[in-house]
């Protein structure tokens, strides 16, 4: 399994900005994969860092923290984990992505 896509965008709320994340993971043939672990950094403007799971489309979200100012948010996939299965970093299509 692997990255195959990751889109972060700039969300405000109230006076504080923060980072969305959107990863997708997929097997070899692209198909989606569930229930994988996404862990991943945030860097830029934040610099937390988030554990978040796919649902049954291969999808998963993770947020930054919310900081007062803040211009770039760039998340960084470090490892997925799902039981038998092994994640191939070297397949991905992106590891980053920042806005």
């Amino acid at each position: 399994m692997y990255v195959s896509e990751i889109t972060v965008t700039r969300l405000y709320y109230w006076f504080y900005r923060y980072g969305k994340a959107d990863i997708r993971i997929v097997d070899k043939n692209g198909a989606p994969v569930a229930n994988a672990v996404v862990s991943g950094t945030w860097s830029g403007s934040a610099s937390d860092s988030d554990t978040v799971t796919t649902g049954p489309d291969g999808w998963a979200t993770a947020t930054s923290d919310r900081i007062r100012r803040g211009k770039t948010f760039t998340f960084c996939v470090t490892d997925v984990v799902k039981d038998d299965w092994v994640y191939d970093s070297t397949m991905n299509v992106e590891t980053c992505d920042s806005n």
